[in-house]
């Protein structure tokens, strides 16, 4: 698995741009995807796929380590629908 420091400099380094400013642009879009879609507007990227909001009914689960049936609230997500295939 490849996490955000590690994708952070690849993209550095591919694009030429400094690290620094590599994660300002990364974290202002994360920020204006999920405004965006925290207001309900689905964000698109043809040919990627597109971020969505998906909602998550009220429910009553269990407590894996004693059993105890516990309710958990509904709540709102951030969904992706990829639309790239891989052979």
């Amino acid at each position: 698995m490849i996490g955000i420091n590690e994708l952070t400099s690849q993209i550095a380094e591919n694009t030429g741009v400094s690290k620094k400013d590599t994660k300002a642009v990364l974290d202002a879009f994360w920020k204006t995807v999920a405004e965006n879609v925290e207001a309900g507007e689905e964000v698109r990227f043809i040919g990627y796929g597109k971020f969505f909001k998906k909602h998550t009914n009220a429910r009553t689960g269990r407590n894996p380590q004693t059993g105890e049936a516990i309710e958990i609230a509904e709540t709102n997500k951030l969904g992706f629908k990829s639309q790239l295939k891989f052979d």
